[in-house]
């Protein structure tokens, strides 16, 4: 079972575990969790829900792939730089840039700076 664990006052440090949230996007969670995480579109169309999402340990790696669409509102937005857009493989980081409203809640440990 793999947690969230979020970087924003006044969530800095709190985990949320899988199990209650497996599946929910973390546009979701955070709402869930009564935070209003800024989000215009809630589709993925805007980029203003972009967190930066870290995956702990090697479980979830495959997570870090990001769709065009995702890849291409994520370059618009300036958090991906020209080379992290042409790249077929997701940039070698321990974290990246991503929609909060297109990232699946999976089994993986992840921290989310908002």
């Amino acid at each position: 079972m793999g947690t969230v664990t979020f970087l924003d006052p006044p969530f800095i440090g709190q985990n949320v575990a899988h199990t209650a949230i497996y599946g929910y996007t973390l546009l979701n969670l955070a709402g869930s969790l009564k935070h209003r995480l800024y989000a215009e579109c809630r589709a993925g169309r805007c980029g203003a829900c972009a967190v930066k999402v870290m995956v702990l340990g090697e479980r979830g790696a495959c997570k870090m792939q990001l769709g065009e669409i995702e890849k291409s509102i994520l370059y618009q937005a300036g958090k991906l730089s020209r080379e992290q857009y042409r790249s077929e493989t997701p940039p070698d980081s321990s974290s990246l840039w991503r929609l909060a409203c297109q990232y699946v809640v999976g089994n993986e440990e992840i921290v989310v700076a908002l």
